[in-house]
Parts: C-alpha cells; structure tokens; sequence
C-alpha cells in the first residue's frame, strides 16, 4: 500500500498539518485540566492535620494542616494548592499554546518561502513573533487578512494575557502597582479569566477558548491560501 505524502504547499498546510496539531493541543489541554484536577484532589485527600500540645499550664492542644512540607502556619494551603499552583500550571500552558500558535504561523510563512522562490523571509519582516510572520502574509504574500474581524480581536487579547505571564508574573498592574487598562478591560470581558488582587486568574475553559481562537484563524488563513493557490494557478 503507497504512503500519501501531501505536497509541502500553502493550500495543504491546515488540512494535513495545522488542523492534525489543533486536534493534539485539545488533548493537550485536557491532560492539563486532568492534571490540575488531581493535584486539588490529591491536596484534600493527603493533607494532614498536626496537632500539637499547648503548655501545659493552659491545658489546650494547638492544631494546624501540613501538605507536602508547606503548613498552614506560614501559608494559606487552600490558596496555594486549589488557587496559585493550579493558575501555574494554566500559565504553562498558555505559554506553550501560544509558541505553537506563532511556529505555526511561522511554518506557513516559510511554506510560500519556498514554493515560491521569495527572497523576502519571515526574519527580513519588522517585529517578532505573530506580527512579524502576520504582517509577511499581508505585505510579501498579499494575503487580505481582516484584522477587524472578532478572531483577530480575541487573538490580541490573549497575546496581551500571555504577555503578562511571560514579562510580568501575570500580573493586572504596572511596575508601580498602577493598573493597567487595556489588562483590566480584558479579564473583565471575559468569562474564563479573573482578577485576584491583580493577579489575572485563568479559568478551566480559558484555554479551550485559545486554541479555539487559533484554529479560527488558522481556518480563515487557509482560506486564503486556498484562493491564493487558485490565483497562482491561473497565471501559468
């Protein structure tokens, strides 16, 4: 039986490659909600309750919770174990979905790159990341790509929330404390991230909401380059 080999081409980047990717980022992501689940789990099952005498002049015992070393004495175990550690682990995440977001894009740059012969690289192209491979697709391919659209405006918005966890520790505020308007609008507006005392909280259902974002524009793109390959064609 002969092993199908799709042509490394534009028009062939989401069905044989982007759209096999989207499908492995949702499991992806539902192996790190299983993994937040457990660990809560795993922190009310285990922790420990210490009980310690008082003198023995006031007659009285002293208890208090202890997980994994940390006890509830210095630290708000609640807090850490079903809040702040499960937000890293989200964090994480949205780091790793959003590099994969930005290859992608990069991937399908270098995939004009060599189907047609361009000089002009991704790397030649002002900015870095989603702007740069973005603003190669519009101004050397010419793809028209509607930045007023809702995917693009929701793509904005989760740069701006991945951004702060990479530069700023997630945080809603500047440097000096003050917050930061555009963040704030942004965690405001939607109903899977939070704000805890300027800390953005990322809910359970934020990063299904990412990559459901990427594959909209990875579908839109596709697209396009759909078109694109029709327009080529009728040249020669």
């Amino acid at each position: 039986m002969a092993t199908f080999f799709p042509k490394p081409i534009p028009a062939n980047w989401y069905k044989y490659d982007a759209h096999f990717s989207i499908h492995l980022l949702r499991t992806y992501i539902d192996i790190v909600e299983e993994g937040v689940q457990k660990s809560i789990e795993a922190f009310n099952k285990d922790k420990q309750v210490l009980i310690a005498e008082g003198l023995p002049e006031e007659g009285h015992y002293i208890a208090s919770e202890e997980y994994r070393g940390i006890d509830d004495s210095t630290f708000d175990l609640e807090g850490i174990f079903e809040g702040f550690f499960p937000n890293l682990q989200r964090a994480a995440g949205l780091m790793t979905l959003f590099s994969f977001f930005e290859n992608e894009l990069e991937k399908l740059c270098h995939l004009y790159v060599s189907s047609y012969g361009m000089r002009v690289v991704p790397k030649d192209m002002h900015g870095s990341g989603m702007e740069r491979s973005v603003l190669f697709l519009e101004k050397i391919v010419g793809l028209p790509i509607d930045k007023g659209s809702a995917t693009w405006y929701s793509l904005r918005n989760i740069q701006r929330i991945r951004n702060r966890f990479a530069h700023a520790g997630g945080k809603t505020t500047d440097s000096s404390g003050k917050p930061i308007k555009e963040v704030v609008a942004t965690v405001e507006a939607s109903d899977n991230l939070g704000d805890d005392d300027g800390d953005i909280i990322l809910g359970s259902e934020y990063l299904v909401e990412v990559v459901a974002s990427f594959d909209s524009l990875f579908q839109q793109l596709d697209e396009l380059n759909a078109k694109h390959h029709e327009d080529m064609l009728k040249k020669l």
